[in-house]
């Protein structure tokens, strides 16, 4: 199996990447944080049908192609124009998200309020890349857990729910 906090990327993405350096690997042998907590979803929460998620291109197909119904916080923004949510969430999953703004995490507070559960990917403050460390989906899970006064669930790494994803 292979193992990676990162939410950006859906795992057919890691098959490309793994095979670019000479690893054959399948679909289920890959677990993103993504992943996780689409196992841990339908493990523990299988009434979580509809969520408003901060994240990229990504963590959006593969809570799509789990069959979720996802609403991206940016296009809620762009569809609210910050006023209240027309809808209510079953649950809000919060990843890396590199384009998020004061409006996303407005938008993500209102879901919370309006009894979304909050469910983060990963908590990694930072990740590496070739120019530096740079916030990772924990800086957004932070902003939003003080934010709202409410302690999301934690899937990815070191949590035992991505180890027994994989």
């Amino acid at each position: 199996r292979f193992a990676t906090n990162n939410s950006m990327a859906t795992r057919r993405a890691y098959i490309d990447r793994l095979a670019g350096i000479g690893i054959r690997a399948a679909v289920d042998e890959i677990v993103t944080s993504t992943s996780a907590t689409i196992e841990h979803l339908r493990r523990h929460a299988p009434e979580v049908r509809t969520v408003l998620a901060v994240g990229a291109d990504g963590m959006e197909a593969e809570l799509r192609e789990a069959g979720l119904e996802v609403t991206m916080a940016a296009a809620a923004v762009a569809r609210e124009a910050g006023g209240p949510l027309e809808r209510a969430y079953d649950a809000l999953i919060v990843g890396l998200d590199p384009a998020v703004d004061y409006a996303r995490l407005a938008t993500a507070m209102a879901a919370v309020a309006g009894g979304a559960r909050m469910v983060a990917t990963n908590a990694d403050a930072r990740y590496p890349t070739p120019a530096g460390f740079l916030p990772g989906a924990g800086a957004i899970v932070a902003a939003l857990a003080t934010a709202t006064g409410f302690t999301p669930e934690v899937i990815g790494k070191p949590s035992p729910a991505m180890f027994r994803a994989i």
